[in-house]
Protein backbone atom coordinates (compact mmCIF):
# COMPACT_ATOMS: atom_id res chain seq x y z
CA UNK A 1 0.00 0.00 0.00
CA UNK A 2 2.14 2.92 -1.40
CA UNK A 3 0.73 5.97 -0.98
CA UNK A 4 1.72 8.30 -3.78
CA UNK A 5 0.25 6.28 -6.85
CA UNK A 6 -2.54 4.00 -7.71
CA UNK A 7 -3.59 1.21 -6.39
CA UNK A 8 -1.03 -0.59 -4.01
CA UNK A 9 2.49 0.81 -5.57
CA UNK A 10 1.34 3.97 -4.70
CA UNK A 11 -0.17 4.56 -0.92
CA UNK A 12 3.07 5.27 1.36
CA UNK A 13 -0.42 4.78 3.89
CA UNK A 14 -3.73 3.31 3.88
CA UNK A 15 -6.54 5.07 5.38
CA UNK A 16 -8.75 3.72 8.02
CA UNK A 17 -10.76 1.24 5.62
CA UNK A 18 -14.82 0.44 6.51
CA UNK A 19 -15.40 -2.83 5.09
CA UNK A 20 -19.36 -2.34 6.05
CA UNK A 21 -19.75 0.75 4.02
CA UNK A 22 -23.24 0.77 1.91
CA UNK A 23 -23.01 2.28 -1.00
CA UNK A 24 -25.75 5.09 -1.03
CA UNK A 25 -28.26 4.16 -3.56
CA UNK A 26 -28.68 6.59 -6.66
CA UNK A 27 -31.88 8.06 -7.37
CA UNK A 28 -31.35 10.51 -10.10
CA UNK A 29 -32.74 7.67 -12.40
CA UNK A 30 -35.80 6.87 -10.84
CA UNK A 31 -36.23 10.47 -10.83
CA UNK A 32 -35.46 11.16 -14.31
CA UNK A 33 -38.11 8.23 -15.42
CA UNK A 34 -40.72 10.03 -12.94
CA UNK A 35 -40.09 13.29 -15.14
CA UNK A 36 -39.45 11.94 -18.30
CA UNK A 37 -36.55 12.53 -20.55
CA UNK A 38 -37.23 16.60 -20.99
CA UNK A 39 -38.30 16.85 -17.15
CA UNK A 40 -35.20 19.11 -15.78
CA UNK A 41 -31.20 20.43 -17.20
CA UNK A 42 -28.96 18.50 -15.61
CA UNK A 43 -25.30 19.43 -14.38
CA UNK A 44 -21.88 18.48 -15.63
CA UNK A 45 -22.24 15.10 -14.06
CA UNK A 46 -25.60 14.02 -15.30
CA UNK A 47 -27.57 14.89 -12.29
CA UNK A 48 -30.81 16.66 -12.45
CA UNK A 49 -30.75 19.97 -10.81
CA UNK A 50 -33.19 21.22 -8.51
CA UNK A 51 -34.56 23.89 -8.58
CA UNK A 52 -31.74 25.84 -6.31
CA UNK A 53 -29.23 24.75 -8.65
CA UNK A 54 -27.95 21.62 -6.56
CA UNK A 55 -27.75 18.46 -7.05
CA UNK A 56 -30.60 15.50 -5.97
CA UNK A 57 -28.43 15.20 -2.99
CA UNK A 58 -29.40 18.63 -1.85
CA UNK A 59 -26.75 21.56 -1.41
CA UNK A 60 -23.21 21.01 -1.77
CA UNK A 61 -20.36 22.29 -1.04
CA UNK A 62 -16.31 21.88 -2.19
CA UNK A 63 -13.68 20.81 0.02
CA UNK A 64 -9.65 21.58 -1.16
CA UNK A 65 -7.39 17.93 -0.23
CA UNK A 66 -3.84 18.86 -0.52
CA UNK A 67 -2.97 14.53 0.08
CA UNK A 68 -2.89 12.69 -3.15
CA UNK A 69 -4.02 9.64 -0.98
CA UNK A 70 -7.08 10.94 0.58
CA UNK A 71 -8.46 12.43 -2.65
CA UNK A 72 -7.58 8.95 -4.42
CA UNK A 73 -9.45 7.06 -1.73
CA UNK A 74 -12.38 9.43 -1.00
CA UNK A 75 -13.04 10.11 -4.50
CA UNK A 76 -14.61 6.51 -4.34
CA UNK A 77 -16.80 7.52 -2.48
CA UNK A 78 -20.75 7.54 -3.65
CA UNK A 79 -21.86 11.02 -1.82
CA UNK A 80 -18.88 12.53 -3.99
CA UNK A 81 -17.87 14.13 -6.74
CA UNK A 82 -14.71 14.92 -8.61
CA UNK A 83 -14.28 18.62 -9.75
CA UNK A 84 -11.50 19.05 -10.27
CA UNK A 85 -7.85 16.71 -10.16
CA UNK A 86 -5.19 19.06 -9.93
CA UNK A 87 -5.27 22.99 -9.03
CA UNK A 88 -2.87 25.33 -7.64
CA UNK A 89 -3.83 27.30 -4.19
CA UNK A 90 -1.67 30.09 -3.75
CA UNK A 91 -0.94 31.71 -0.10
CA UNK A 92 -0.50 28.34 1.42
CA UNK A 93 2.51 25.66 2.63
CA UNK A 94 2.03 22.37 2.91
CA UNK A 95 4.26 20.07 5.10
CA UNK A 96 4.00 16.46 5.06
CA UNK A 97 4.47 14.69 8.60
CA UNK A 98 6.79 12.15 8.56
CA UNK A 99 5.28 9.56 11.73
CA UNK A 100 2.31 9.76 9.97
CA UNK A 101 3.54 8.56 6.43
CA UNK A 102 5.33 5.57 8.60
CA UNK A 103 2.85 4.27 10.92
CA UNK A 104 0.53 3.27 7.97
CA UNK A 105 -2.25 4.29 10.43
CA UNK A 106 -3.33 7.88 9.56
CA UNK A 107 -6.20 8.56 6.83
CA UNK A 108 -3.63 11.83 6.11
CA UNK A 109 0.04 12.76 5.69
CA UNK A 110 0.10 16.46 5.23
CA UNK A 111 -0.74 19.59 6.97
CA UNK A 112 -1.09 22.83 4.84
CA UNK A 113 -0.61 26.48 6.58
CA UNK A 114 -1.92 29.75 5.87
CA UNK A 115 0.83 32.29 5.22
CA UNK A 116 -0.60 34.91 2.83
CA UNK A 117 2.44 34.60 1.12
CA UNK A 118 1.86 34.61 -3.01
CA UNK A 119 5.00 33.23 -3.50
CA UNK A 120 3.92 29.78 -1.27
CA UNK A 121 1.65 27.38 -3.42
CA UNK A 122 0.20 23.83 -2.69
CA UNK A 123 -0.78 21.71 -5.09
CA UNK A 124 -4.63 20.50 -4.38
CA UNK A 125 -7.51 18.61 -6.01
CA UNK A 126 -10.92 19.33 -5.19
CA UNK A 127 -13.64 17.27 -4.52
CA UNK A 128 -17.63 18.25 -3.96
CA UNK A 129 -19.71 16.63 -0.96
CA UNK A 130 -23.17 17.11 0.90
CA UNK A 131 -23.27 20.19 2.81
CA UNK A 132 -24.91 18.29 5.19
CA UNK A 133 -22.92 15.88 7.30
CA UNK A 134 -25.63 13.73 7.92
CA UNK A 135 -25.20 12.24 4.81
CA UNK A 136 -21.71 11.66 4.61
CA UNK A 137 -20.37 8.13 4.88
CA UNK A 138 -18.25 6.77 7.23
CA UNK A 139 -15.00 6.88 5.47
CA UNK A 140 -15.98 10.75 5.24
CA UNK A 141 -15.96 11.52 9.05
CA UNK A 142 -12.86 9.02 9.68
CA UNK A 143 -11.05 11.57 7.53
CA UNK A 144 -12.29 14.88 8.73
CA UNK A 145 -12.48 13.25 12.40
CA UNK A 146 -8.89 12.79 12.07
CA UNK A 147 -7.68 16.11 10.69
CA UNK A 148 -9.42 17.93 13.40
CA UNK A 149 -7.44 15.75 15.98
CA UNK A 150 -4.54 18.01 15.42
CA UNK A 151 -6.21 21.51 15.66
CA UNK A 152 -7.33 21.46 12.05
CA UNK A 153 -9.75 24.13 10.88
CA UNK A 154 -11.84 24.68 7.86
CA UNK A 155 -10.74 27.96 6.17
CA UNK A 156 -12.98 29.12 2.74
CA UNK A 157 -11.09 29.41 -0.36
CA UNK A 158 -11.13 30.63 -3.93
CA UNK A 159 -11.43 26.68 -4.73
CA UNK A 160 -13.65 25.75 -1.52
CA UNK A 161 -13.19 24.85 2.27
CA UNK A 162 -9.60 23.98 2.87
CA UNK A 163 -8.28 22.54 6.33
CA UNK A 164 -5.48 24.61 7.52
CA UNK A 165 -3.38 24.11 10.87
CA UNK A 166 -1.88 26.59 12.77
CA UNK A 167 1.68 25.13 13.35
CA UNK A 168 2.76 27.12 16.91
CA UNK A 169 0.10 24.82 17.72
CA UNK A 170 1.09 21.47 16.08
CA UNK A 171 2.37 18.82 18.52
CA UNK A 172 6.15 19.47 18.80
CA UNK A 173 6.27 15.28 19.19
CA UNK A 174 5.50 15.48 15.13
CA UNK A 175 7.90 16.19 12.70
CA UNK A 176 7.13 18.15 9.68
CA UNK A 177 9.02 18.76 6.59
CA UNK A 178 8.19 21.14 4.75
CA UNK A 179 7.33 20.51 0.75
CA UNK A 180 8.91 22.22 -1.93
CA UNK A 181 6.45 23.73 -4.20
CA UNK A 182 3.64 22.48 -2.61
CA UNK A 183 3.64 19.11 -4.41
CA UNK A 184 4.04 15.88 -2.49
CA UNK A 185 3.80 13.44 -5.44
CA UNK A 186 6.80 15.30 -7.50
CA UNK A 187 8.92 15.27 -4.43
CA UNK A 188 7.58 11.43 -3.24
CA UNK A 189 10.81 9.24 -4.28
CA UNK A 190 12.95 11.64 -2.77
CA UNK A 191 11.05 11.01 1.11
CA UNK A 192 11.13 7.26 0.51
CA UNK A 193 14.91 7.54 -0.33
CA UNK A 194 15.66 9.60 2.59
CA UNK A 195 13.44 7.82 5.27
CA UNK A 196 15.07 4.51 4.01
CA UNK A 197 18.52 6.20 4.06
CA UNK A 198 17.83 7.35 7.95
CA UNK A 199 16.83 4.29 9.47
CA UNK A 200 19.14 2.17 7.65
CA UNK A 201 21.54 4.51 9.48
CA UNK A 202 23.18 5.99 6.37
CA UNK A 203 22.37 9.76 6.64
CA UNK A 204 23.23 10.77 10.07
CA UNK A 205 21.63 12.79 12.14
CA UNK A 206 20.65 15.81 9.97
CA UNK A 207 17.05 16.44 9.52
CA UNK A 208 15.32 14.35 6.94
CA UNK A 209 14.21 16.97 3.81
CA UNK A 210 12.64 16.23 0.29
CA UNK A 211 15.70 16.97 -1.67
CA UNK A 212 18.10 14.94 -3.05
CA UNK A 213 20.13 12.67 -0.55
CA UNK A 214 23.89 13.98 0.06
CA UNK A 215 27.01 12.35 -1.90
CA UNK A 216 28.68 11.54 1.58
CA UNK A 217 25.16 9.51 2.54
CA UNK A 218 25.24 7.49 -0.90
CA UNK A 219 28.63 6.43 -0.52
CA UNK A 220 27.75 4.79 3.05
CA UNK A 221 24.87 3.36 2.21
CA UNK A 222 27.03 1.80 -1.35
CA UNK A 223 29.64 0.81 0.91
CA UNK A 224 27.82 -0.55 3.68
CA UNK A 225 25.32 -2.87 2.10
CA UNK A 226 28.05 -3.41 -1.03
CA UNK A 227 25.77 -2.38 -3.97
CA UNK A 228 27.54 -0.96 -7.51
CA UNK A 229 27.60 2.18 -8.39
CA UNK A 230 26.38 1.58 -11.64
CA UNK A 231 22.98 1.42 -10.41
CA UNK A 232 20.71 3.99 -10.48
CA UNK A 233 20.90 4.96 -6.30
CA UNK A 234 16.94 5.95 -6.02
CA UNK A 235 16.73 2.28 -7.56
CA UNK A 236 19.10 0.89 -5.34
CA UNK A 237 17.88 1.79 -2.25
CA UNK A 238 13.46 1.08 -2.75
CA UNK A 239 14.73 -1.61 -4.49
CA UNK A 240 16.57 -3.31 -1.61
CA UNK A 241 14.00 -2.53 1.02
CA UNK A 242 11.47 -4.20 -1.24
CA UNK A 243 13.13 -7.36 -1.58
CA UNK A 244 13.02 -7.47 2.06
CA UNK A 245 9.44 -6.47 2.23
CA UNK A 246 8.63 -9.53 -0.66
CA UNK A 247 11.31 -12.15 2.20
CA UNK A 248 9.12 -11.10 5.28
CA UNK A 249 5.29 -11.29 3.24
CA UNK A 250 6.58 -15.00 1.71
CA UNK A 251 7.44 -15.66 5.96
CA UNK A 252 3.92 -14.65 7.12
CA UNK A 253 5.57 -11.52 8.77
CA UNK A 254 3.79 -8.52 6.94
CA UNK A 255 0.49 -7.81 4.13
CA UNK A 256 0.95 -7.73 0.72
CA UNK A 257 0.08 -3.97 0.60
CA UNK A 258 3.01 -2.96 2.82
CA UNK A 259 5.40 -3.99 -0.07
CA UNK A 260 6.57 -0.54 -1.48
CA UNK A 261 10.14 0.04 -0.87
CA UNK A 262 9.47 2.14 2.35
CA UNK A 263 10.81 1.43 5.75
CA UNK A 264 7.70 2.17 7.46
CA UNK A 265 7.22 1.65 11.48
CA UNK A 266 4.81 -1.85 9.38
CA UNK A 267 7.92 -3.38 8.28
CA UNK A 268 10.18 -2.82 11.29
CA UNK A 269 8.03 -4.60 13.39
CA UNK A 270 7.21 -7.47 10.75
CA UNK A 271 11.42 -7.42 10.66
CA UNK A 272 11.43 -7.67 14.74
CA UNK A 273 9.14 -10.62 14.15
CA UNK A 274 10.97 -12.55 11.99
CA UNK A 275 13.97 -12.39 14.23
CA UNK A 276 12.02 -13.35 17.12
CA UNK A 277 10.36 -16.01 15.84
CA UNK A 278 12.29 -17.90 13.47
CA UNK A 279 15.87 -15.75 12.82
CA UNK A 280 17.27 -15.70 16.21
CA UNK A 281 16.79 -19.76 16.19
CA UNK A 282 18.34 -20.52 12.89
CA UNK A 283 20.93 -18.20 13.10
CA UNK A 284 21.81 -18.57 17.20
CA UNK A 285 22.76 -14.42 17.28
CA UNK A 286 21.00 -11.33 17.58
CA UNK A 287 22.02 -8.30 15.22
CA UNK A 288 23.32 -5.34 16.57
CA UNK A 289 23.85 -3.21 12.94
CA UNK A 290 20.06 -1.37 13.16
CA UNK A 291 16.84 -2.76 12.32
CA UNK A 292 17.81 -4.00 8.95
CA UNK A 293 21.54 -3.23 8.79
CA UNK A 294 23.58 -5.73 6.66
CA UNK A 295 23.37 -8.58 8.96
CA UNK A 296 19.69 -8.48 9.14
CA UNK A 297 19.19 -8.38 5.19
CA UNK A 298 21.75 -10.82 4.47
CA UNK A 299 19.56 -13.23 7.10
CA UNK A 300 16.69 -12.52 5.77
CA UNK A 301 17.64 -12.86 1.94
CA UNK A 302 19.92 -15.96 2.55
CA UNK A 303 17.03 -17.92 4.55
CA UNK A 304 14.21 -16.76 1.58
CA UNK A 305 16.82 -18.14 -0.63
CA UNK A 306 17.97 -21.33 0.84
CA UNK A 307 14.11 -22.45 1.23
CA UNK A 308 13.87 -22.00 -2.53
CA UNK A 309 17.14 -23.86 -3.31
CA UNK A 310 16.04 -26.80 -0.56
CA UNK A 311 12.52 -27.24 -2.41
CA UNK A 312 14.13 -27.12 -5.82
CA UNK A 313 16.16 -29.86 -3.87
CA UNK A 314 12.43 -31.64 -2.55
CA UNK A 315 11.89 -31.91 -6.35
CA UNK A 316 9.09 -29.15 -6.03
CA UNK A 317 8.69 -27.12 -8.96
CA UNK A 318 10.09 -23.58 -8.75
CA UNK A 319 11.66 -20.72 -10.57
CA UNK A 320 15.25 -20.04 -10.64
CA UNK A 321 14.39 -16.57 -9.36
CA UNK A 322 13.17 -17.00 -5.94
CA UNK A 323 11.65 -13.37 -5.77
CA UNK A 324 9.09 -15.04 -8.96
CA UNK A 325 6.48 -14.91 -6.03
CA UNK A 326 4.24 -16.78 -7.82
CA UNK A 327 6.13 -19.67 -8.79
CA UNK A 328 7.43 -19.88 -5.22
CA UNK A 329 4.14 -20.11 -4.11
CA UNK A 330 3.55 -22.79 -6.37
CA UNK A 331 6.48 -24.63 -5.21
CA UNK A 332 5.18 -23.99 -1.42
CA UNK A 333 2.22 -25.64 -2.19
CA UNK A 334 3.58 -28.44 -4.05
CA UNK A 335 6.15 -29.30 -0.62
CA UNK A 336 2.79 -28.79 1.77
CA UNK A 337 0.73 -31.09 -0.02
CA UNK A 338 3.21 -33.81 -0.27
CA UNK A 339 4.01 -33.13 3.74
CA UNK A 340 0.37 -33.06 4.32
CA UNK A 341 1.03 -29.63 5.74
CA UNK A 342 -2.32 -26.63 6.14
CA UNK A 343 -1.55 -25.78 2.52
CA UNK A 344 -0.99 -21.33 2.99
CA UNK A 345 1.36 -21.21 0.22
CA UNK A 346 3.95 -19.22 2.68
CA UNK A 347 6.82 -19.96 4.69
CA UNK A 348 5.24 -20.66 8.10
CA UNK A 349 6.98 -21.88 10.24
CA UNK A 350 5.51 -25.35 10.37
CA UNK A 351 6.51 -25.35 7.01
CA UNK A 352 10.04 -24.15 7.64
CA UNK A 353 10.79 -26.56 10.46
CA UNK A 354 9.63 -29.79 8.04
CA UNK A 355 11.76 -28.22 4.61
CA UNK A 356 14.65 -27.76 6.91
CA UNK A 357 14.34 -31.25 8.20
CA UNK A 358 13.45 -33.18 4.92
CA UNK A 359 16.25 -31.73 3.01
CA UNK A 360 19.17 -31.28 5.74
CA UNK A 361 20.97 -34.57 4.05
CA UNK A 362 20.89 -32.54 0.34
CA UNK A 363 22.00 -29.28 1.81
CA UNK A 364 24.90 -30.96 3.66
CA UNK A 365 26.25 -31.34 0.19
CA UNK A 366 28.11 -28.94 -2.13
CA UNK A 367 26.65 -27.32 -4.24
CA UNK A 368 23.23 -28.34 -4.23
CA UNK A 369 21.73 -25.57 -4.61
CA UNK A 370 22.61 -25.00 -7.90
CA UNK A 371 21.99 -28.48 -9.65
CA UNK A 372 21.45 -28.18 -13.29
CA UNK A 373 17.88 -29.25 -14.62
Amino acid sequence: MSFFTSPVEARLLAPHREDDLIPVASRSQAQRSARGPSADMTDTFGEPLSHNGSGDLGARKNIVFPDPIAFRYLEDDPCVRVIERRATLRGYELYLVEQWACSRQSPTLVIVTYTGDEKHSVVVGVLSVPADENLWSIRLRVYFKATGQYLARPKDTELGELMVTNLSSFPSSLTVIPVPDGDIKAHRMNFIVNENLKRLGCSGRSALTLTPPAEATKAKFLSLYKVSDKINFTTAVIELVKLCQVALYMFTKLQHEYIDGLLCDVTEKAIGDWWTEVGAEHFNFEPNDGILGPATVAALLGMFMGARNRLYSYGAPVAKDVFDVENTKRGIYYFQKSVKLERTRRLDRPTLLKLHNVTAKAAAGEGWGFRKP
